[in-house]
């Protein structure tokens, strides 16, 4: 079974992710409960470095043209337990490949499945995992299972291709 799922890493240390961590949670007072947020991460932080090698990432299997109305930005997800949130979702209408990037994961998380053609993909991702996908692909982030934080760092890229040209899909 194919599957237009690229998985990469990007690699920081310690103790940039530790201050990325920092970042975010410093950033939000307003998440004291963690229970789950998203929200757009501010330009000239991190982020641009997060998009930046998501990029080159792509770039490593297809060549994206950028439409007019791309934007950058990256948004943190930021979940613990106790409220279920997660569901199966695609991005159609925001994007064509989507990136998500794990800055904080947890040994109790189970991760994240990928619906195509009834089949179903089960990922675990670990720290500095970078999954990257087509719009199109429904995908299902597991709820986490401790009271400890999940933080994944997710990026949406539109191009005037669509995703299956850009995945070589047919």
């Amino acid at each position: 079974m194919f599957w237009p799922i690229y998985k990469s890493k990007i690699v920081l240390s310690k103790e940039q992710r530790d201050i990325y961590i920092h970042f975010v949670l410093a950033s939000y007072p307003s998440l004291k409960d963690y229970k789950s947020q998203n929200f757009k991460i501010p330009p000239h932080t991190f982020g641009d470095f997060l998009y930046e090698n998501f990029e080159k990432e792509v770039a490593s299997f297809c060549t994206p043209t950028y439409r007019q109305n791309n934007v950058k930005d990256c948004w943190a997800y930021v979940t613990s337990f106790g409220k279920p949130i997660s569901y199966w979702h695609h991005h159609l209408r925001s994007s064509t490949i989507n990136g998500v990037y794990y800055l904080k994961v947890n040994e109790k998380d189970k991760g994240i499945q990928f619906r195509y053609k009834d089949n179903i993909l089960h990922i675990q991702p670990a720290v500095n995992d970078l999954l990257i996908f087509p719009s199109w692909l429904e995908h299902y982030p597991f709820p986490s299972e401790d009271e400890n934080i999940r933080i994944s760092i997710n990026m949406e890229m539109l191009c005037e291709q669509s995703a299956n040209e850009l995945f070589a899909i047919k």
